[in-house]
This record gives structure tokens, C-alpha cells and sequence, in this order.
């Protein structure tokens, strides 16, 4: 082979200037720097794999997943806490979060003080947290552990190694349509989880400037005039010397197709800050790139926890946010990014002030088609294992199964080796096309009603008003849920019916022990039901009763009611967050024992029936189920206390209205007016889309 080289060599320079420099270049130099070259600074190739390169770009309709190992076992009980639960203050220590700088990110749950950035994200409904994400049995050491995440398949065992990743595999199944540039990373050596049989990553740095193949000195010019003259087609070395000039060739042409990427402000900031954005930056190079592996170091915390999670908090949060700045707009909705970490750590604080190898963790992802909010459910620190760990109650597997299947468009089943339960986070495909933010939406012809306590009904958007009834002590106002049309109905039962909205009974004749507080529409729109301070229930037309508080002694009184989608059960809300669920409304969790700052005032269900939100007068919103966070008043000071809430019909997001009119808009919910600044008769009630 060394002979093949120097008669290459030799003939290729043969006849060539001298002076300059290159002519000097020894031939030992040469070889180093071809050898560099075919690596494209860090490309490790072998003869032939070139033959698949295309770097076509990114097709409308490709997702591009990057994932962040946090290696080391992340502590997900001190990145997203259970910040009011006594048992993680009394476990956690002096490690716990402090309440009051902790980010509420609804369910009694709060990010860690330091990712402040990933909050703001949160609440554009950008980021989905995933709770509880382990394995059974779990193994706590690293490499055991680490091996299981990596190979991630069904048949994984703790000492059982695997020679192919769930992120290989992927790429193995592309087949026909895989080139070289599927994925790359940004590490020592490919790990496992992003090598395959046939397929695998292309290891890349962060911190390299790309000079082979991309400087145009006059020598090195002359160097790549040479290297292309080396073996012209039919030269007398032979296939083998044909195939190394060949990869020669196409290193350069490669180097050339990334520069791009390495051009531009030097990186700075820690290794997860440079490397995430340089991978931000190879997405915009537009080279056909699916995946993206990172990995960040650091998160074996077994002493002095408290400083060294935060620094790493704080890095995580700088990574991703200068992720997603660098990213181009035009290819942030084909792009997500998801966190993993091997295991996480026990709950009770240890003798150093750190935490020991646990067992659950928490992973996030993030992207502009995720549909932000909780998922699955945060373990138990009431009922530990026998070591005295979390119980996972998400396996690792069903995560990946919901990015290839729901991002990547994969057979998840094919992959992992069985069929796993998937999250429904993504609100669209990847070539759904760009979404500008607080641009008009498909939601947005509905428009909304307000309704005043004086009987006043006013539209907005695109809504049709079909009349007020004008009388005093009007409490709720809903919409019909099929045709144009809606209700009205006051604190002593009366209902006014307008538009398409039938009357199917009232209490006006009835002697109520207490007043009427809401009503909520048969989703068939031929019924409904009524809901009173004490908990009782009365239902009219196609809505059957299901069960009713009025003969509990409540703490605070009903507030709220919302019916499930099916039509076949309701909950009702009290003041102090309780929830009570009646006929197939199941309960998904209350603000009962939770310290509130202002009272519950409104609740409204999340459109597949699998959750809901509870609304505060401040303006606070406490998720439950799979209904999303979205954002909330919480931290405005308002002129007037929010009286109630609606969901968009996507269950993406909502409407709180104010007592003086006020309407904020979260997630897809579109403002379309207000009675801010409008002089009316009485004070606003309600509000319906």
C-alpha cells in the first residue's frame, strides 16, 4: 500500500513548481494531511462509503432529531421538583429548591431556578416534560445502565452488550434512501445508541475550523490540483488506488459542503453551548442531516450538589436556548430536540451533600411542532422500591417509540423490537409547514363570546350574536357546541336560550339551596348541566346525571363544572382546587392540598377528555392530565381578578378572561378583542369560544 501511495504520489507532483512552498512539501506531510483530509476535519471514513453520499438536503416532511445525552446520571427530581411536597423537602434537604425561585410549571411541579430560558419555552407550549422515564429492574451502574438506554430494543439485559443502538438501527431501516450524512455527532468515539449494522454517525468537533478542502491558498490549491490529478479514470494502479482517490476527491468536495457550518463567530461558552450550537449550524448548512448526537458531562453529583447541578442547569439551559437562536427559522419546524440521561438519583440527600444512583428521571423535548405540557407521572416518594429508589412509570422505550413514529416517521415497532405506548407530543408533522407565532390559525374564525353579570352578550372574531336576556344575576355563558348558538344562564337556574341553543329545562321555578355558578353544554348540544355552590348537579335534554357533591360537606364551594367529550360524565371544581369527577370523567389530579395564592374561579376540559385546567383569579393555571401548559397571569399584576377560562377547540391552548373584560390568549388561542376598555353594565362572567 505504501508503495501504491509513493508511485502516486510521485507521478502526481511530477513536473510541478517547486517554489512556494509546496513543491518542498515531503511526501511523509503530504500523507498526513490526505489522511486528515479524508476525515473532513473528523470524518472517519473508509474506502467506498463515499459511494452513498448524496447530502441531499432536507426534504419538506423530514424531521431532524437531536439528542443530549446528560451523562452521568442527571438528577430529574432537582430538575423538574415536586416543589410543595413534603416528602422531597424532608428527603431533599438543604438540596431542595427553594419554593419561591423554582419555575411552577403547573401540577404542583417547578424547573430548577437556573433554567429560567427553557421556562419562557415552556410556556410558548415549545417544551414537553416527561416524567417518571426509567425501566424495570433497573441496574445502577453507568455502564450498565448506559448500555440498556443506548441499545434501547426490548430484549436489552443488564450484561447482555449489543452491537447496534435504537438511533442505528433507524438508520439501518432508511435502506435505500440512507447516505453518509444521516447523522453525525459531536464526540470522542460513536456511541452506541447512533451506530447500526450498515448505518452510523459521522463524528464531528465543534471547536475545528474546516481548512482541508476549504482554504484557497495559491499552495493549497496546488495540493488539491494534485490530489484530484492522482488516479484520472482508467489510471494504471488499479481499482484500489482509483477507490483511494476517489474518497479523496469527495472529502474535499464534503469538507467543502460543511464549511458553511463552521464559518461565522468563534464558539464560545462550555462544551454543551459550543456543540449545540454548531449543530444548529449544520442543520442550516441544509446537507440532509436526520440526527444529531451531543452529549454533555458532569451529572454524577455525589457531593456538593447544590453548586455543581446548578452550574450544570445553568449550561443546559444557555445550550439550548443558543440552539434554537442559532437555528434558522426555516428549518425549525422539521427540528426537535430531546434529552436523555442513563438513570437519575435517589431521592434522600447523602453524608456529602450530593445524591447516590437512583432510578427515574425526567427528559424533555423541545421543538416548534411539541406540544408542551406534562406527560406521564411524577413517581411517588410515599412508595419507594426496596432500595429505597422511585418506581419509574414511564419506560424509556415508549419515548423513543414517539420520536421515531411520531417524528421521524419510523416503524418504532421495527426498531425497538416491540410495540411500546406513545406520548401524542407533536401537534403536527414536520411539513406542516412554518408557524409564526401569533399568526392567524385555524381556530381563529371562532372567535369568543364574553358574557356580563347584567345579562349583556358581546361577540368577538367571527362569532354570531343572536341577543342578550338582559337580566341581572347572570352567571355563565356557553356556546353551543354544533351549530351557532349558545346559553345564558343566571344564579337562580333561569336559561336563555339564543341562535341554534335549545331550551331543554331551567330551575327558575326551583327553590335552590344555593345559587347556580356554572352550566356546561351535552356535547350533542341537546342538553345540559347545571352545577350549584354546594355541589349539586341538575341535568336537562340528552344530559344524564352522573352524581353530584350536594350531599358532601365541602370545604370550599363549587366553582366550576366541565363536561367530558364523551357526554357521559362531568367534573366539578372547588375553590380551593378540589376536583370531583362523576360517570367516565376521570380524576387527573386537584390544587386541594396545595397552598393557592388566589382562589380557583374556572376549569375547563382538554378536548380528547384525558385532562383539564384549573383557572385562579390571579390568573394561575394548574394543568392536569395531558391538558398542556400553556402559560398563565400568574406574575402580571391585573387591574381586575380573572373570573373564567375556555380551552381552543386543538386543546392548545386558552382564554382567561377578566372581571373588567380583559382577555389574555395563550398557546393557539388568538385574541380577538376585549371589553378592557369598553363602559358596561355589569361585570364580566364568562366567556365561550
Amino acid at each position: 500500500m505504501n508503495q501504491l501511495h509513493d508511485a502516486m504520489i510521485n507521478d502526481a507532483f511530477r513536473n510541478r513548481p517547486t517554489d512556494g512552498g509546496f513543491g518542498a512539501f515531503s511526501r511523509r506531510r503530504f500523507l498526513q494531511l490526505a489522511a486528515a483530509g479524508a476525515g473532513a476535519g473528523g470524518l472517519a471514513l473508509t474506502l467506498g462509503e463515499f459511494g452513498a453520499l448524496a447530502a441531499t438536503p432536507l426534504q419538506p416532511g423530514e424531521g431532524v432529531l437531536v439528542v443530549l445525552l446528560l451523562n452521568g446520571a442527571n438528577d430529574g427530581l432537582n430538575t423538574v421538583a415536586p416543589i410543595d411536597d413534603g416528602a422531597y423537602r424532608s428527603a431533599r434537604g438543604v438540596l431542595a429548591l427553594n419554593q419561591s425561585e423554582a419555575h411552577r410549571v403547573g401540577n404542583g411541579m417547578a424547573l430548577h431556578p437556573n433554567l429560567g430560558a427553557l421556562k419562557s419555552r415552556f410556556d410558548r407550549g415549545d417544551v414537553a416534560i416527561v416524567q417518571g422515564v426509567g425501566y424495570q429492574n433497573p441496574s445502577l451502574s453507568h455502564f450498565d445502565s448506559m448500555a440498556l438506554w443506548h441499545e434501547g430494543h426490548a430484549d436489552a439485559r443488564v450484561g447482555v452488550r449489543s452491537d447496534t443502538g435504537w438511533l442505528g438501527r433507524y438508520l439501518d431501516h432508511r435502506g435505500a434512501e440512507r447516505d453518509l450524512l444521516d447523522a453525525v455527532v459531536f464526540s470522542s468515539a460513536i456511541p452506541l445508541h447512533l451506530t447500526g449494522r450498515e448505518g452510523k454517525a459521522i463524528n464531528l468537533r465543534s471547536e475545528d475550523k474546516m481548512e482541508f478542502g476549504v482554504r484557497a491558498d495559491a499552495d493549497w490549491l496546488r495540493m488539491y490540483d494534485a490530489l484530484e490529478s492522482m488516479a484520472p479514470p482508467g489510471s494504471p494502479y488499479g481499482p484500489l488506488a482509483d477507490a483511494l482517490a476517489r474518497t479523496t476527491n469527495d472529502s474535499i468536495d464534503l469538507a467543502g459542503r460543511l464549511a458553511p457550518a463552521y464559518e461565522g463567530t468563534t464558539l464560545t461558552g462550555d462544551a454543551v453551548v459550543r456543540d449545540l450550537t454548531q449543530a444548529a449550524r449544520l442543520i442550516n448548512a441544509n446537507v440532509g442531516i436526520r440526527v444529531i448526537g451531543v452529549e454533555a458531562q458532569g451529572y454524577d453529583t455525589h457531593d456538593g450538589q447544590t453548586w455543581r447541578h446548578g452550574r450544570l442547569m445553568s449550561q443546559l439551559d444557555q445550550g439550548i436556548e443558543a440552539f434554537f437562536n442559532e437555528l434558522r427559522p426555516q428549518y425549525s419546524p422539521q427540528v426537535s430536540l430531546m434529552t436523555v440521561s442513563e438513570f437519575g438519583r435517589r431521592p434522600e440527600i447523602n453524608g456529602a451533600e450530593g445524591t447516590d444512583h437512583g432510578t427515574a428521571s425526567v427528559a424533555f423535548v423541545i421543538g416548534q411542532r411539541v406540544k408542551g405540557g406534562l406527560y406521564g407521572e411524577q413517581p411517588s416518594l410515599n412508595n419507594l422500591d426496596s432500595r429505597g429508589n422511585m418506581i419509574p412509570t414511564v419506560d424509556f422505550r415508549s419515548l423513543y417509540a414517539t420520536v421515531l413514529g411520531g417524528w421521524l416517521g419510523a416503524d418504532d415497532t421495527e426498531v425497538l423490537g416491540a410495540n411500546y405506548e406513545q406520548f401524542n407530543l407533536f401537534g403536527a408533522s414536520p411539513d406542516a409547514g412554518t408557524v409564526v407565532r401569533g399568526a392567524p390559525n385555524p381556530f381563529a374564525q371562532h372567535g369568543y363570546l364574553i358574557a356580563t353579570s347584567a345579562g349583556g352578550v358581546h361577540n368577538f372574531g367571527k362569532h354570531a350574536n343572536f341577543g342578550s336576556p338582559w337580566v341581572n344575576d347572570i352567571v355563565a355563558v356557553r356556546r353551543h357546541p354544533t351549530e351557532d348558538g349558545y346559553w345564558a344562564v343566571g344564579s337562580d337556574g333561569g336559561v336563555f336560550t339564543f341562535g341554534a341553543a335549545g331550551f331543554f329545562g331551567s330551575l327558575g321555578a326551583v327553590d335552590l339551596n344555593q345559587p347556580i355558578v356554572d352550566m356546561a353544554p351535552h356535547p350533542s348540544g341537546e342538553g345540559y348541566w347545571l352545577c350549584a355552590s354546594d355541589g349539586g348537579v341538575f341535568a336537562f335534554g340528552a344530559a344524564k346525571f352522573r352524581g353530584s357533591a350536594g350531599a358532601i360537606r365541602l370545604n370550599q364551594p363549587i366553582v366550576a363544572m366541565a363536561a367530558h367529550p364523551s357526554g357521559e360524565g362531568y367534573w366539578l371544581g372547588a375553590s380551593d382546587g378540589g376536583v370531583f369527577t362523576y360517570g367516565n370523567a376521570q380524576f387527573r389530579g386537584s390544587a386541594g392540598a396545595i397552598r393557592l395564592n388566589q382562589p380557583i374561579v374556572a376549569m375547563a376540559a382538554h378536548p380528547s377528555g384525558d385532562g383539564y385546567w384549573l383557572g385562579a383569579s390571579d390568573g394561575g393555571v394548574f394543568t392536569y392530565g395531558v391538558a398542556p401548559y400553556k402559560g398563565s397571569t400568574g406574575h402580571l399584576r391585573l387591574a381586575q381578578p380573572v373570573v373564567d377560562m375556555s380551552s381552543t377547540p386543538s386543546g392548545q391552548g386558552y382564554w382567561l378572561v377578566a372581571s373588567d373584560g380583559g382577555v389574555f390568549t395563550f398557546g393557539d388561542a388568538t385574541y380577538q378583542g376585549s371589553l378592557g376598555a369598553i363602559a358596561q353594565t355589569g361585570s364580566v362572567v364568562g366567556i365561550a369560544p
